[in-house]
């Protein structure tokens, strides 16, 4: 898998898959789990919810459209609910085929970063590393969530009834084990981490100006493999 990105052929296999699934209802295996024509239409319904969930980029018309059907129909007319959301999830797969899923969303979160990335070189240039690493960890942080995002990977863990973000230690972990990223890039943003949390604890000396200026290069090349695209 490419760094950073969602296979596109994973993703069109299971959307097809969904799409299948839903053709004539519940496969083989489920008809014994599944008994009644409720339960087999709340199986469908929640397959197609999920691949939507899973593939649709925030803010698609793809996800408005889920939530204008599950408004209209979802508690009233389990059929007219499913058939509509199997519509959506064919769309959707369509759309990815065709290269159509970026976003302006995912355009403006990519400069948003550039730019933090940019003043953290400002402050290390002027000497000021400790809160250029603090910036570039927290732009760290971010990109891994959005990474873990893209290729439907948990950034909460929950303990109870408490929901906890994931740590960029627990997000690095996750997306080396989903095969995201190389081992070499997993030690990477381990030791990009570091830094920022040794800055944070005010262990300057801990780190040098050189330190931080090898994590900001490699941190630029990491944005830029992983800039918001789909690939075969």
């Amino acid at each position: 898998m490419a760094v950073g990105t969602m296979n596109l052929d994973a993703m069109i296999a299971h959307l097809d898959e969904v799409i299948e699934e839903t053709r004539d209802g519940v496969v083989a295996i489920h008809q014994r789990e599944l008994q009644g024509a409720a339960a087999q239409s709340m199986h469908r319904i929640t397959r197609c919810v999920a691949a939507v969930e899973c593939h649709a980029p925030a803010g698609s018309i793809h996800r408005r459209m889920v939530d204008d059907v599950m408004r209209r129909f979802g508690g009233q007319d389990a059929r007219e609910t499913f058939e509509q959301l199997r519509a959506i999830v064919i769309a959707l797969r369509d759309d990815a085929i065709a290269g159509r899923l970026a976003t302006a969303e995912e355009s403006i979160r990519t400069d948003v970063l550039d730019d933090l990335v940019g003043m953290a070189e400002r402050l290390l240039a002027d000497g000021f590393k400790d809160p250029a690493a603090i910036i570039m960890g927290t732009v760290l942080a971010e990109k891994l969530k959005k990474l873990c995002q893209i290729n439907c990977l948990s950034i909460e863990s929950v303990d109870g009834d408490v929901v906890i973000p994931k740590n960029v230690a627990q997000m690095n972990e996750a997306l080396f084990d989903f095969d995201v990223y190389t081992e070499q890039e997993r030690d990477l943003v381990t030791n990009l981490n570091d830094i920022r949390l040794k800055a944070l604890k005010g262990e300057n000396a801990s780190f040098t100006n050189a330190d931080t200026a090898m994590m900001l290069i490699w941190l630029r090349e990491f944005l830029a493999r992983t800039a918001p695209t789909i690939e075969r």
